[in-house]
């Protein structure tokens, strides 16, 4: 069996694993401690493996200083793409906060790119990589320039699922936030590559060179067939459409359990608590009286 294939089954298992738990790990969802150790484990993950390298001189053991090297240092420098933005963003978000709404609003996004990257070329790539050693690299490492290429995906599809199935009332202001967040992060890239003329690709889908061989949108291209510029909003369309649909199957469980499943149990729940406020207003009342007295 080729590694891609044993990968994509292990992935796939594990996302599975992380639904199907959610009502179990649900209860965790304001434990500050176990998001920390998740999102600490990504954030670290992500400096020390990739970002390290970017963020201090002359530790780029590479001396290639072609015009598509240096634009991919500087892209990476700046979180120009997705799955690497929300892994230091969300990572570093959860170690430092208990609210996780801000952080959810980029989860859907971060899912989608995700899903895409690893079903629509990371598994087919796994397949050229045969030794145990090269599998690991793969795995753990990345190969070449494509530092953490494949865990990276991983932890942010792993991540962004966590805190859509994980965490409770999710409303319509959820996928609002959804949509300002990828209008901010949008304008984020585009004033990135405007300030920094060095960076000519790696600009999650801005630039031409992203589309053609060689480019991150390269797959998306040739399934789409449509060309540049115009894949550009069509890769947005589509992606709108997928994290509202994403939104809305979360938000639907939701007020599916609600209206269904929970009310019954509230009910109970409401009974047991009037009687248990009866019994403490009957015992309270005759402890007056014997003061009283």
């Amino acid at each position: 069996m080729q590694l891609g294939t044993i990968l994509m089954i292990i992935v796939s298992l594990w996302l599975l694993l992380i639904i199907a738990t959610s009502k179990f790990f649900i209860r965790f969802e304001n434990n500050y401690w176990f998001w920390f150790f998740i999102g600490g484990f990504m954030f670290f993950y992500m400096i020390i493996g990739r970002q390290i390298q970017f963020l201090i001189p002359g530790w780029n053991a590479a001396d290639d200083n072609s015009p598509f090297a240096v634009s991919i240092r500087h892209s990476r420098l700046l979180l120009l793409d997705i799955c690497p933005f929300f892994a230091i963003f969300a990572g570093f978000g959860l170690m430092v906060t208990k609210n996780k709404l801000i952080i959810r609003s980029a989860a859907p996004i971060a899912l989608f790119g995700g899903l895409i990257n690893l079903y629509g070329e990371l598994f087919r790539l796994a397949n050229q990589y045969t030794g145990k050693l090269e599998a690991y690299h793969f795995i753990f490492i990345g190969i070449g320039n494509d530092q953490l290429y494949f865990i990276l995906h991983v932890m942010t599809t792993t991540v962004a699922l966590m805190l859509i199935c994980w965490t409770t009332k999710w409303t319509p202001r959820d996928i609002l936030n959804q949509y300002l967040f990828i209008a901010l992060y949008a304008c984020y890239v585009l004033s990135s590559i405007q300030l920094d003329r060095k960076i000519t690709n790696n600009a999650n889908g801005i630039l031409i060179a992203d589309w053609y061989i060689g480019g991150e949108y390269q797959s998306v291209s040739k399934i789409l067939r449509v060309p540049f510029p115009t894949v550009i909003p069509v890769g947005v369309v589509i992606t709108m459409v997928s994290i509202t649909l994403i939104w809305a199957m979360r938000y639907g469980v939701q007020e599916l359990n609600a209206r269904i499943i929970y009310p019954s149990l509230a009910k109970k729940q409401i009974k047991f608590d009037l009687k248990y406020m009866w019994k403490n207003l009957k015992y309270n009342c005759l402890k007056r009286r014997n003061k009283s007295r």
